[in-house]
């Protein structure tokens, strides 16, 4: 059997590749032989090594690799520089190219014969969970915003007039 390897995907906006390089940092303590790789946006790779003589290369630091994906925006994004879609033209590059990418990036550990065997994925990440399914590959979703949070999420979403809890009180009437 291969060994376990944990690839964990950030989202690249701020406060969210902190929390995934603590995660990836406890599942390499927390398993030992595992490897683990963390992948965030080529954008956020550059600036986390931006010594880097090409901005995709693989990062090996101790337990932890590091590989980039593209989210389309390899020189980042900003929501306030441009007009008002760029924020729209960001979730469609994001989705589209962001799930491209990953898939790659799953393709070329495989081919160098680490195959990953457990994605881990923030809450923006939909497209990643759906890429590891595709491939077999089993997924966990790791949250990174208070507990509270999530309750609020599900209250509204499963609440009589939020819009699941509506559609099923429209439906048992």
């Amino acid at each position: 059997m291969a060994p376990l390897h944990f690839l964990v995907v950030a989202f690249p906006g701020q406060g969210h590749i902190n929390p995934a390089r603590a995660l990836a940092e406890r599942l390499a303590r927390a398993t030992p032989g595992a490897r683990v790789t963390l992948s965030a946006a080529v954008s956020a790779h550059r600036r986390m090594f931006p010594s880097l003589a090409s901005p995709d290369d693989e990062v090996h630091d101790g337990a932890i690799s590091y590989i980039p994906y593209s989210d389309g925006y390899d020189h980042g994004f900003s929501l306030f520089a441009g007009d008002g879609d760029q924020a729209e033209r960001y979730v469609e590059a994001f989705g589209r190219v962001g799930r491209e990418t990953f898939a790659a990036v799953l393709d070329r550990l495989a081919a160098r014969g680490r195959p990953v065997t457990c994605v881990v994925y923030a809450m923006l990440m939909w497209w990643a969970a759906e890429v590891a399914r595709e491939r077999g590959v089993p997924r966990a979703l790791y949250w990174i915003q208070p507990a509270t949070m999530l309750a609020v999420y599900y209250h509204y979403f499963r609440a009589p007039g939020g819009p699941v809890g509506h559609r099923r009180a429209r439906r048992n009437r």
